[in-house]
């Protein structure tokens, strides 16, 4: 990280992060009420998102031991996948958290499943492909012991690992041959039933595609998976830390994402962060570094009032309104994906 890129404190990106919370509020309104036929569908009875995906886990496990569920064959062949029934049952038990020895598992799991998706030509793996880095760093700096606290490093690594392998899992069971109906069976999360719906539509740009599933996981899963382990405010630092992480490996991850699913991510990280503008004033790379370390300071916030009952709610509508807010710059994203010359121009630069 360059100098310039230090002088922002993680302190002083937290508050930034609760002030940004005021400012994107208002431009969210609308994107909230468009969006809300799709956020109804996993409500629980308090108006919350229902977090996990237990009974479509549960099904799958009897599953595993009798008849093996089998995938309707345009679920498997969706904007020209090659998925064989054989991969769709390797992506299920891949998924299956319940099968999980320890956090360590959730790097082999994020390898594989982003290499049966790229073997099969499925852009539904867009995001596993972005994914995969960035968990084998955070499983390994967690066995190197390179925190305060490793045990709670160790569960956040696992609870985040979670909240993208359990809505996979439910969406993988619903497209399992039979009646339509089914396919609402296995309960997956609004922020990923979003994300399997636009890979779904095969006009959707990768990019914007690639940012639903960024902003899903970054916006949404980060901060609940920080409430779901309690992480206490001593667990700062190491939070701080951990988030390094997603800064260190984007070029990792953006190789990979060229390699396995031909798409080419710099100019996500251009809009998404403003980067072009920022880059300008600073050295290059440095808006996307604010970007993170801005939605990681938003996280451990968020993270830490979903603990408290009293700011549980009017913390989760923060954070829906913080995610259409950047659903809304994603949709400014091209429509086509950009050219693998003028991405390596770009790379070039950087």
């Amino acid at each position: 990280m360059s100098m310039n890129a230090k002088l922002i404190s993680h302190r002083s990106l937290r508050f930034l992060a609760q002030r940004a919370k005021i400012s994107v509020g208002g431009f969210a309104v609308a994107l909230f009420v468009a969006n809300a036929s799709c956020a109804s569908r996993t409500m629980n009875e308090n108006g919350r998102v229902k977090n996990t995906t237990d009974g479509g886990l549960d099904d799958a496990k009897g599953a595993s031991t009798s008849a093996r569920p089998k995938a309707d064959s345009r679920f498997r062949a969706l904007c020209g996948s090659t998925m064989t029934q054989s991969q769709y049952e390797e992506l299920l038990d891949l998924s299956d958290v319940k099968t999980f020895t320890d956090f360590r598992d959730a790097a082999r799991r994020s390898e594989r499943i982003a290499e049966v998706f790229a073997e099969a030509k499925d852009r539904r793996g867009i995001f596993a492909s972005m994914y995969v880095e960035i968990t084998k760093e955070s499983v390994g700096s967690s066995v190197r012991g390179e925190y305060s606290d490793n045990v709670k490093a160790g569960e956040l690594v696992k609870r985040f690992a979670d909240r993208y392998f359990e809505p996979l899992h439910g969406y993988l069971l619903n497209g399992a041959e039979g009646d339509a109906s089914a396919r609402k069976k296995h309960p997956v999360n609004w922020e990923w039933q979003k994300y399997y719906d636009m890979a779904e539509d095969c006009s959707t740009s990768d990019l914007r595609l690639l940012g639903t599933g960024v902003n899903n996981h970054m916006t949404m899963d980060l901060p609940y998976a920080l409430s779901e382990i309690e992480a206490p405010e001593s667990f700062e630092d190491d939070f701080m830390k951990f988030g390094n992480i997603l800064i260190l490996k984007k070029r990792e991850s953006t190789d990979l994402l060229e390699t396995q699913q031909n798409v080419y991510a710099a100019a996500f990280f251009d809009l998404f962060f403003v980067g072009k503008v920022i880059d300008g004033l600073f050295p290059n790379g440095t808006a996307a570094t604010w970007g993170f370390q801005l939605i990681r300071a938003e996280a451990w916030s968020n993270g830490r009032s979903l603990q408290n009952p009293l700011l549980d709610e009017a913390t989760w509508l923060g954070i829906r309104s913080a995610w259409g807010a950047r659903q809304g710059l994603l949709a400014l994203m091209p429509q086509s994906n950009p050219s693998m010359k003028g991405t390596e121009e770009e790379t070039t630069k950087r």
